[in-house]
């Protein structure tokens, strides 16, 4: 799955490495297979709410950004952690993105969201109900 994605620095000042595709993705394509690192006593802005504990996963999927339209939706998967799973045909060079709030209860490091998407939602923990299951 590696060969589907490269981690590169981010266009916008600030937000450090983002994760893109190095070639086209089918939808529904497993984009990145994370594992879980360790759990966390609370969560901070680099982890994950799975099955109500707060995860750190391990690279690349740390490094995914956020976006109100996203193009990945996340999975649990067998190592405590999540799949990235395409929600439609992502390009070469996309940025890979998933919304925080489809598995976040509470999405804490920054309040509002500059994902510049055409639906972006303007600011994070906007109550939108959970779409994937923990």
């Amino acid at each position: 799955m590696k060969e589907l994605i490269k981690v590169e620095s981010h266009g916008v000042s600030g937000v450090g490495r983002a994760v893109y595709a190095a070639k086209d993705i089918s939808k529904n394509e497993t984009v990145i297979r994370s594992r879980q690192l360790k759990i966390l006593p609370h969560r901070d802005k680099f982890s994950l709410e799975l099955k109500g504990k707060h995860i750190l996963i391990d690279q690349p999927g740390v490094l995914v950004n956020h976006s109100c339209q996203p193009n990945c939706y996340l999975v649990a998967n067998q190592y405590n952690a999540y799949d990235f799973i395409a929600l439609k045909e992502i390009s070469a060079g996309e940025e890979i993105t998933f919304d925080y709030e489809t598995i976040e209860s509470q999405v804490v490091g920054f309040n509002q969201c500059h994902c510049g998407s055409d639906l972006c939602r303007g600011a994070m923990n906007s109550q939108i109900p959970n779409l994937i299951e923990a």
